[in-house]
């Protein structure tokens, strides 16, 4: 779960225009997919944007000993790249096993 206190540091580490598009898009249902990790350190998923093909993010979220964020780092198929706001929106999208049920793609290890 993302905490108000995980929002504010997420924003200011990928400023706030992108954080607010993020928030919007996390809003508006635009995630498709999403996936965490075991430890929810990690998320991957789709997520549509702008173009007719959904876009592929990946992130992980860093965390100090207490638990509070201190990092984040994501990659994206959109044009931006990294730490957009595709990524950001995959992190604050609700979460499908508390308001949805079970998740729509799990990851597996081989």
């Amino acid at each position: 779960m993302i905490t108000d206190a995980d929002q504010a540091v997420l924003e200011r580490l990928v400023g706030s225009p992108t954080f607010e598009r993020a928030r919007d898009y996390a809003v508006n249902g635009a995630e498709r997919t999403r996936a965490w990790s075991v430890g929810r350190t990690r998320v991957v998923g789709e997520v549509q944007g702008a173009s007719p093909v959904p876009y592929y993010a990946s992130a992980e979220l860093k965390r100090r000993t207490t638990g509070t964020l201190s990092g984040f780092a994501a990659t994206c198929t959109c044009p931006v790249g990294v730490n957009c706001k595709h990524a950001v929106a995959l992190v604050l999208a609700d979460d499908p096993e508390e308001a949805h049920g079970p998740p729509r793609l799990t990851l597996v290890r081989d």
